[in-house]
């Protein structure tokens, strides 16, 4: 188990993109959700989540190609022929956004899905093994708007909708699941979703509540390593994007401090 009754929890959520100043009802860019479990405890569990199933980039190589490709020109712009001849080449990195295009905006950072996109194995006491992936699933269900919707929203509206959700005691919080792998599927690949994921089996592991807000330094002054894992839980081995998370994210970290 990952979370036990009374599990302590960090919570970050963010709107995804380039821009720190990006609204947050804009269509383009993920919403994250980075949670500590266990924080400091023999339990500690780090999990970097998205609100897709699928990741833009394979390989940290990639990933980087894809950023490349749209730096801006001496002009500030970013060159579409550049974009263009990079996604001909590399279609699989089209995947995230498809999805989140194809999605309604979220309302509300505790009314929309999060994956963990990585293959994950869980190991019991007697050795035996199992694939999954993680995904946490809103208490209160989705909370979906409209593009005009959310155009008439304040540029930062998601804090104020968390906000009044926990001044009024109303859910705030997932239901964290576990879809059961299958022989054959693939771990190192995190823009490809296995076959019928969506219509798996699934279990669920425990409940995140989100009880209170606290202070943003919490967050800021730190990384969510999803390298780190509780015994009996394991990252894919052969995903050449899962190692790299970590260090990325701490030369990341650096750079925003100075």
């Amino acid at each position: 188990m990952i979370l036990t009754r009374n599990s302590q929890a960090l919570i970050r959520f963010s709107v995804g993109g380039g821009n720190p100043a990006v609204a947050d009802g804009s269509r383009g860019g993920n919403r994250g959700l980075s949670v500590r479990i266990d924080g400091d405890g023999p339990g500690q569990t780090e999990f970097v989540m998205v609100n897709a199933p699928v990741n833009f980039a394979r390989t940290p190589a990639q990933m980087l190609g894809f950023l490349e490709a749209r730096r801006p020109g001496a002009n500030g712009q970013m060159d579409p022929e550049k974009v263009r001849a990079f996604t001909e080449a590399n279609p699989e990195t089209t995947g995230q956004a498809r999805y989140l295009a194809s999605k309604p905006i979220p309302g509300s950072w505790v009314g929309v899905n999060y994956w963990a996109l990585h293959a994950y194995t869980l190991t019991n006491a007697s050795g035996a093994a199992q694939v999954v992936k993680f995904r946490m699933d809103p208490l209160d269900g989705t909370v979906n708007l409209t593009d005009d919707e959310a155009r008439a929203r304040p540029r930062d509206f998601l804090a104020d909708e968390l906000a009044g959700r926990l001044s009024a005691s109303r859910p705030a919080g997932f239901r964290m699941v576990a879809i059961i792998g299958r022989p054959g599927d693939p771990t190192n690949d995190v823009t490809r979703m296995w076959e019928g994921e969506d219509s798996r089996p699934v279990v669920e592991l425990g409940t995140l509540h989100v009880r209170a807000a606290a202070d943003a330094a919490r967050c800021d002054g730190t990384i969510f390593a999803p390298t780190i894992l509780a015994d009996g839980i394991a990252g894919p081995a052969d995903d050449p994007m899962f190692a790299i998370r970590t260090p990325a994210y701490a030369i990341s970290i650096t750079k925003r401090q100075n």
